[in-house]
């Protein structure tokens, strides 16, 4: 059943506009994405759970008076994350947390008014009131509260980035997802119009899209299939008409030729002279050739307005069946045959949707052709191999091959040689042939989605070379090349 779509009421749109939809979104998930994440930072500070960044400064400002005054500079009196360092008036050390290499650096950068502590921390300078000089390394950075948390969590500048990379990737990737699949459904009309075409069913109804430049598209594909529709509806009228024509011809010339025969063959049981009997025995032979002709003919029309049904086989019964009729033929015709089996047909596991008397009849033809122009000695070879391909899924084809040892196609035979009615030249020549053999292979071959292909073999030893090739996949599906 093919899928509608309703049009009233659904608004179309451009590529370009739905381009800059996905832009619009994108910027706005972005900003959406550095909003929430600052918010959280504002929520954690607020709820108390870390310090502002600016916290250490804010923090000496309000007890510089207090270390200032103090007895004992405390660690209390220090910022958390801090460390700090009590110089006598000679910057002789005193006490603090500072480490030894720590600590001449600091009395240095004092004597400097030097602020810049290196690595992200500074210094802050506090004259005491008994002279002595109190240094205080912080660092202008956000921390938790919890020193247990400062030490087995990333800094909170790290998890603000980090949660602003997450919800900036994940909304990226989900705006990706949605517009994909939108344009995949968008587009999923035009696969399945040219999905139909390519199957030749034109008896579809052409969907619409919300997209302005595939529903042109669709509007082109109508249009093609119109004129497809209109032009094989020709083909086939002509194609009916021709074969009504052949038949009409084939009747018309049927009855008079039957007259001839008739008549020569009552003159032959009479007394007449040897110039005659010869007269006599060229009519009979001729109008022989002629009714080959016809029946020939008869049995091209018969074969295809006969529709016989598809069978599935798998590869290796299909290689006994043909490689068993091109015995028989050739054990009958008491010629030697040699078989090759050129690829593991028996582990192909592809199936293969054959009518079994088109093949037969097709395979029958190339065997007929190759043990006729053989050299008789060597008789002919016949060949089968599994060919993986790449254009499918589980696909592969099979090729079977006919060899004869004769003089091989000449360049006319190469061009014309499935042409109907095309004896070949004096190298393939008979007059008792009327030139449909490979013709009807062809056309049996083409009709199952496979192919026949005609060269000449390139060792020197060998003349013709006749391949049909059979599609087919792991589903049994019938396969085009």
């Amino acid at each position: 059943m093919d899928r509608k779509r309703k049009t009233s009421n659904r608004k179309e749109t451009s590529i370009a506009q739905l381009f800059l939809h996905f832009i619009v979104l994108f910027c706005i998930g972005a900003a959406a994405a550095a909003g929430m994440s600052f918010l959280l930072i504002v929520l954690l500070e607020n709820v108390g759970g870390i310090y502002p960044a600016n916290y250490a400064e804010t923090f000496l400002s309000e007890r510089q008076e207090e270390i200032r005054t103090a007895d004992w500079v405390e660690e209390t009196m220090i910022p958390p994350g801090s460390d700090y360092g009590v110089y006598e008036t000679d910057g002789t050390w005193a006490y603090g947390s500072f480490d030894e290499q720590e600590r001449d650096k600091a009395w240095e950068a004092s004597g400097r008014s030097d602020t810049f502590a290196g690595k992200g921390y500074f210094y802050r300078f506090i004259l005491r009131e008994d002279q002595k000089r109190c240094i205080v390394r912080y660092r202008l950075e956000m921390r938790y509260r919890s020193e247990v948390m400062n030490r087995i969590l990333p800094r909170p500048e790290c998890v603000l980035i980090g949660t602003f990379l997450f919800l900036f990737f994940g909304q990226t990737a989900w705006l990706v997802r949605y517009f994909s699949g939108k344009l995949k459904r968008e587009l999923s009309g035009l696969k399945e119009i040219t999905d139909k075409i390519a199957e030749n069913d034109l008896e579809f109804t052409a969907v619409s899209s919300e997209l302005i430049e595939v529903n042109e598209v669709v509007a082109s594909l109508a249009h093609l299939k119109e004129a497809l529709q209109e032009s094989l509806e020709r083909q086939w009228d002509m194609e009916r008409e021709k074969a009504l024509r052949l038949r009409a011809l084939s009747h018309d010339i049927k009855t008079p030729l039957t007259i001839i025969r008739g008549n020569a063959e009552l003159m032959a049981e009479e007394e007449i002279s040897g110039e005659q009997k010869k007269w006599n025995k060229t009519i009979l032979e001729n109008t022989g050739q002629i009714e080959s002709y016809l029946t020939a003919m008869r049995n091209v029309l018969k074969e295809e307005n006969d529709a016989e049904e598809l069978i599935s086989v798998s590869a290796d019964s299909l290689q006994q069946m043909l490689f068993a009729q091109a015995r028989q033929m050739a054990e009958a015709k008491h010629l030697p045959i040699e078989v090759v089996r050129m690829g593991a047909l028996s582990q192909t596991e592809a199936k293969f949707r054959i009518r079994k008397v088109q093949i037969l009849r097709a395979w029958e033809n190339l065997v007929g052709n190759a043990l006729e122009y053989t050299d008789p000695i060597r008789g002919i070879r016949v060949e089968a191999e599994a060919q993986e391909t790449t254009a499918k899924s589980g696909a592969c084809s099979l090729r079977f091959c006919v060899i004869d040892y004769g003089n091989g196609f000449s360049r006319k035979d190469l061009l014309y040689g499935t042409q109907e009615f095309y004896r070949g030249d004096d190298s393939r020549h008979d007059r008792s042939h009327q030139g449909l053999g490979l013709t009807i292979a062809k056309r049996f071959i083409e009709a199952q989605g496979g192919k026949l292909e005609l060269k000449n073999s390139e060792c020197p030893q060998e003349g013709g070379q006749v391949s049909l090739y059979i599609a087919g996949n792991k589903d049994g599906k019938l396969d085009l090349f």
